[in-house]
This record gives C-alpha cells, structure tokens and sequence, in this order.
C-alpha cells in the first residue's frame, strides 16, 4: 500500500506548506518503483480527519474479516460436531489421541501452507489466488464424508489446514477508493505510530533483532498459551455435552452460547482496550481468570453437576478478549519491515501451536470426565496470566527510560525502515 500511495503523494509546491517543511526534519523513503519521497512533507492529520478516514478503512475490510473467519472457524469448529454424530465410532477414532491427532494435524498444514500461498498471492494477480484458495477449500471438504479410515482422515485435515492457511484474506489495501488527500492522512496515520514505512528488502539483522527480543518471545507465549483454549472449545465442546447425558442435538444447541461468549468477549475487550489507554496487557491478564476458574469447575466437579461444568467450559470462550489482544501486539508493537513480518510470523506460530496443545492434552483415557486435561489447561493460563504482567513490567521501565534518555517522541523517522530498538521515538503499547 505505502509504495502505491507514495508514488502518487508529492510534496507541496506553495509557500506555506514549503514553510511546514522547512520545520520539520526531511527524511527520504524509496518506494517500490524507486520513487524518493521526503516524508517531512506529509501533511497534518487532525482528529475528525482521523476518525472518518478509520471509519472508511473499517468499512472497506472488517465485513470482508468477519464473512471470511466465520467460514474458516466453522469449518474447523465441524469436526467437535461431527463426533457426536458417530465420526469416531465409524473410523475407530477411540484410541488414546487419535481423535486428538485428526483435530491438531490440521495446524500442522496450517503452518506449511503458509509460506508457498503468501508467496503466490505476492506473485500472482490474489483475487486468482483467493478464488483458486475457496474452489480447492470447497472441494476439500466436499469429499471429506467419504473418507472411511484414520488415515485418510488425517489426510484430509493436513490438506484442509494446508489450504485454509490462505483462506484468510490473502490481500493489501491499497490506495483505491481514496482519494488524494486521503491517501496524504494514510501516510500520515503511519508515520505517526513510528512502525516504520514499507520496504521490501530483506534485512537479516532485523530478524537476528527480533529472534534475540525478549518481546518477540513473550508474544510467542502469549499466542501460544491463549490458543490452547480455541484448540479445546472447538473440538471438545460437543464431545463434554454429550458425556454428561445430553442428546445429540441439546449438546449441539448448548454450543450456541459458546459462540455468542466468544463475540461479547472480543466486543468487551476491544472497547475496553479503546476506553483505558495502554492496557492491553492488562487485559490479557485480566481475561486468564475466566478461564481459570472454568478449569477449575471442569477438573473437580463430576458429570453429574451439569449446571457447574456447562458454566465452566462457558467460561473457557471467553479466551478471545485475551487472543484478540494479542493479535494487536505482534502486529503494532514492533517497528522495522523485516522485523514486523518476523512478529506476524511468531505470532501466527503461537496461534498454531495453542491448538496443536490443547487436543494433545485431552487423552481418550481420561474420558469423559477429562479432569487432568483441563487441570493442563489452567497451567496454560496460569502461564499466560504470569507472561502478561512481567512482559508489561518490563515494557513500562523501558518506555521510561526512552523518555529520560532521549526527551519526548516526535515522528521525524516514522516512516524509515528503523526498528523499534534503532529508533529512540518508538513507544511500546502496553
């Protein structure tokens, strides 16, 4: 996007706006094509500007988010509901964590496919990408009620995972359905978070930066941890109901609230992160209690307390407002191209690994009470809860020392390729 909307922007030719360049330090970033732009020459943003450019931005791409991520959970989330239809009975799915296995290894392809399809929609025109992506998604699932074995089931859900890696909106938003002066406050918006601008090159030092940052790790655990919830409720949430003595279609009804708690949490979550300043880490700490105590009630009630263990494993769903959060800090709290797509990568990694963990936790031997499971669970959490506060500890004495050492931010390098270490203005969110 910055390379499209740069090679359009130039500065100002009058004398006024030359006076505002004359204040401000100019910098050069290349674009793309080559083009030098001096990014002192962005003009101002104010409030109300901001706030109908976010609103025209959200419009553009979070219908398209929630359309795609509701296809994608739901063809994960299936399998939990095909299980109490008779799946595991049918392909002998009863032993130790072959259940287990058929609900993780789709992670597994989550992970390879990632890589190959970035790169395809990155060579070739995404809207092909993304059409061929859905036709061989479909078609994926389509054959799955065929399959009559483990093996071949296992198949199935490595490539459905291999796929679905691309299901997510393959896309950048560029500079069309903006107009000049929008395209002006876009830059604008970006240099003033001081994440750095667009620049392709690979640049091995920012990435033996980000592998020896102490943050770029506690990211990694966060995802990881928060994640091992989404691997538990969406493939173990019918198979709970079931065991405590409901039918097929009561346990399917009871998980319509899991849905809806998992909505409220992210809508909570985010409006609080909006409302208090610099508490997503706090949030994240706050959200591991929830599901702690969900944990709890799971591992020391018995099947016979329905009212209790339907109440905890509700309270598990409630994982989202801590991901969601962390989804916010491996994408924004880092600056620098390379080092920026490192973090998206650790945080993706985590994401996949959570639910690798949680269904390796949930053995057929301890059906179907799954009281050890969920004691594991709560260590995630637990983990989880400590990583949140140490990582924002640590993060508060470094912003106080950038402001005594180097005075108050400015936004001069906002859009140079620096990162978040190189360049003194750069404040981490907490």
């Amino acid at each position: 996007m910055l390379g499209r909307i740069l090679s359009k922007v130039r500065a100002p030719k009058d004398a006024s706006n030359a006076a505002r360049e004359t204040s401000q330090k100019a910098h050069p970033v290349r674009t793309e094509d080559g083009t030098a732009f001096e990014t002192g020459a962005i003009v101002g943003i104010d409030d109300k500007a901001n706030r109908r450019l976010l609103r025209k931005i959200d419009w553009k791409l979070l219908p398209v988010f929630c359309v795609t991520y509701t296809l994608q959970f739901y063809g994960k989330a299936i399998l939990g509901q095909a299980n109490i239809f008779g799946l595991a009975k049918d392909l002998n799915l009863i032993d130790g964590l072959q259940y287990s296995w058929v609900t993780l290894i789709f992670y597994f392809g989550y992970i390879i496919g990632t890589y190959p399809l970035s790169l395809m929609a990155q060579r070739y025109p995404p809207r092909i990408v993304i059409t061929s992506i859905f036709f061989l998604w479909s078609a994926t699932i389509i054959v799955s009620p065929a399959l009559n074995s483990y093996r071949w089931m296992l198949i199935n859900r490595f490539f459905l995972g291999f796929i679905g890696s691309g299901v997510s909106p393959i896309f950048m938003l560029d500079a069309r359905g903006f107009t000049d002066e929008e395209q002006r406050l876009l830059l604008e918006r970006m240099k003033g978070n001081n994440a750095g601008g667009e620049n392709r090159q690979f640049k091995a030092y920012q990435l033996r930066e980000a592998l020896l940052d102490y943050h770029f790790w506690g990211i990694m655990i966060l995802s990881t941890t928060t994640c091992a919830g989404s691997g538990v409720v969406g493939a173990f949430g019918s198979i709970m109901f079931k065991a405590m003595g409901f039918d097929i279609f009561a346990s399917m009804l009871l998980n319509l609230p899991i849905g809806a708690l998992a909505v409220t949490s992210i809508l909570v979550s985010g409006y609080l992160e909006r409302l208090i300043p610099n508490a997503r880490l706090y949030i994240i700490a706050l959200s591991c209690f929830p599901v702690m105590i969900g944990c709890g009630l799971l591992w020391k009630l018995d099947n016979t307390n329905k009212s209790g263990r339907i109440a905890g494993f509700y309270m598990i769903s409630t994982f989202c407002a801590a991901w969601i959060q962390c989804i916010g800090l491996g994408t924004s709290n880092v600056a620098g191209y390379t080092k920026k797509a490192v973090y998206a990568a650790g945080t993706f990694i985590g994401y996949s690994l959570g639910n690798i963990i949680g269904p390796l936790i949930f053995d057929a031997r301890w059906s179907p009470h799954y009281g050890p499971s969920f004691m594991g669970l709560m260590i995630c959490f637990s983990i989880c809860f400590t990583t949140a506060l140490t990582l924002r500890f640590v993060l508060v004495r470094e912003n106080q020392r950038r402001d005594r050492d180097f005075g108050p931010p400015t936004t001069s390098h906002g859009l140079e390729d620096l990162t978040d270490r190189e360049n003194k203005s750069f404040r981490y969110n907490l």
